[in-house]
């Protein structure tokens, strides 16, 4: 698949209203929706300790795992 390493597929189910909120926010991160999910998860890692200092950092999470404070 292009040399990404993404090579694994998931299918998910949401509401409603939670699929209107990931677009919103999707729009107003000018992504794809997928992007808002895999950016999430990849932020879940990061503060459950799966994720190295470098990755942590790379994703503007803290030592503590908080958001935004790296």
């Amino acid at each position: 698949m292009g040399g990404n390493g993404l090579t694994e597929k998931f299918q998910i189910r949401l509401s409603k209203e939670d699929a209107v909120l990931l677009k919103k926010i999707a729009k107003a991160w000018r992504c794809d929706p997928v992007d808002v999910i895999r950016r999430s998860l990849a932020e879940l890692f990061a503060r459950n300790s799966y994720l190295d200092q470098d990755d942590k950092k790379a994703l503007g999470i803290s030592q503590s795992g908080q958001v935004g404070q790296a």
